[in-house]
């Protein structure tokens, strides 16, 4: 069974049929719009193909429960056979022997059906409708799975977006600083080593800021993606609140508790064992004798008699009922090893299904103290940010006046970059696991507070 799995990228760097329809006709345009990380998501679970692909397979599986549950009806078929003939022969319908040009007609209806073979007809029904309830969870997986990706790479870009327009912020405080230092160094208040350094700043604060956006548009091309949009169509995503706050999520063990109710893998794992323990119910009918009752009509027509054709068909009318009763005796033990397979296989499910409960925990766990202890650093570098930013004023007042030389400037400008990103990825991580933890405890996802 899977279990979501949530992979961090920061460090480099259900709606209304109205409302879909209205995001349907945006997507068809190449203007720029906004989506919310709702309407994402809705979009994706409308359009995924690993989703429509996931329903493609429910649907094969419920027509095979389907046809299974009809196999336990009796066939029918018809046979017309026509037979022309020369010489010495056997007619088809007297059974006499002649030595003549013949022609003969026959005509069967047959019927068979099984009256018991081991209950392996009724454990197969059994066994396709598991079936089709574990690919039904399989689907609800696999649209949790794109929930959870779409969030991910909503958040990431996000976290792009915001860092290009501190990229910004950052060129532009450069570019001033650099017009500041070409005035003092003109009236020779400035080293030009001093100057050569500003310059160096701001050329690398361009690079940065190119950096910054070609990241943001990987990150839209990830999300457009996984929404199967084009990638020429506009998006302009929707931050969260700058109050947004996280809530309280209570312990370890009820995250857990709501995660075994809400998430299908779970489920799925348990309908596992159960199809095991179908396929071992089938593997033990092998044992018993096979009991078949089998039917006919049969007439026939041939020019070899005098009579005229009705009068053939009404008088070669038979009709046939039998019983045929199979015993198993020695099948080179392949009975045998289908049991004990199966029996394994049961034992592997069950491993499987501990497996990924423990797997479980140890998410939600992890994601439980990840949410916590980002939320903690976010305050801290929020902190740490306005100091940095007092710092930065003060350094630049101080650099106009010449009291500072411009590596101290860099400094302060490269001490509050940082930590304008140390309170930006914070702050995006602890909204990814808030959701995360959320989630897990069957809530919707959403950024708003």
């Amino acid at each position: 069974m899977r279990v979501i799995i949530v992979t961090l990228f920061f460090f480099s760097i259900p709606v209304s049929l109205a409302a879909q329809q209205e995001v349907a006709s945006k997507v068809k345009t190449n203007t720029l719009y906004v989506w919310t990380l709702e309407e994402s998501i809705d979009y994706a679970l409308e359009h995924n193909i690993s989703i429509q692909q996931a329903d493609l397979e429910l649907k094969s599986t419920t027509l095979n429960y389907e046809q299974s549950k009809m196999n336990r009806l009796p066939n029918l078929s018809a046979n017309l056979s026509q037979r022309w003939a020369s010489g010495n022969s056997i007619d088809p319908i007297t059974s006499d022997f002649i030595n003549q040009k013949s022609s003969a007609t026959s005509v069967n209806l047959n019927s068979s059906m099984t009256l018991f073979n081991g209950f392996q007809t009724t454990n197969r029904i059994k066994q396709n409708g598991l079936i089709t309830q574990y690919t039904g969870l399989l689907l609800e997986e696999t649209k949790n799975s794109i929930q959870i990706s779409v969030t991910e790479a909503y958040i990431q870009a996000l976290f792009s977006k915001e860092a290009v327009m501190i990229a910004q912020t950052q060129l532009k405080a450069s570019a001033q600083e650099l017009e500041q230092a070409e005035g003092l160094f003109s009236g020779r208040s400035l080293t030009l080593k001093d100057l050569n350094d500003v310059q160096a700043q701001h050329a690398q604060n361009q690079f940065s800021l190119l950096n910054a956006e070609v990241d943001y548009e990987q990150r839209l091309l990830t999300l457009k993606q996984l929404l199967d949009l084009d990638g020429d169509v506009g998006l302009e995503l929707v931050a969260p609140e700058d109050d947004y706050t996280t809530t309280w999520f209570g312990d370890q063990q009820q995250i857990y508790q709501a995660a075994l109710e809400f998430l299908p893998e779970i489920q799925a794992s348990l309908s596992s064992i159960e199809i095991s323990e179908a396929n071992l119910n089938i593997a033990k009918g092998a044992l018993y004798p096979t009991l078949s009752l089998s039917g006919g009509l049969s007439s026939g027509y041939t020019d070899s008699k005098a009579l005229n054709f009705s009068d053939q068909m009404e008088g070669n009318f038979s009709k046939s009922l039998g019983l045929t009763l199979s015993i198993p005796i020695f099948n080179r033990f392949s009975t045998s090893t289908n049991i004990q397979q199966a029996q394994i296989n049961i034992k592997q499910d069950e491993l499987s299904n501990e497996a990924t409960k423990k797997e479980l925990y140890r998410k939600i766990e992890s994601a439980r103290l990840s949410a916590v202890s980002y939320a903690e650093q976010m305050q801290s570098a929020d902190v740490a940010r306005e100091a940095a930013r007092s710092s930065y004023e003060l350094a630049q007042a101080q650099f106009n006046l010449g009291e500072l030389t411009a590596t101290d400037l860099i400094v302060a400008q490269t001490t509050l970059n940082t930590a304008e990103l140390n309170h930006l990825q914070a702050k995006y991580l602890t909204i990814l696991y808030t959701q995360l933890i959320e989630f897990y405890q069957g809530n919707p996802i959403t950024l708003s507070s």
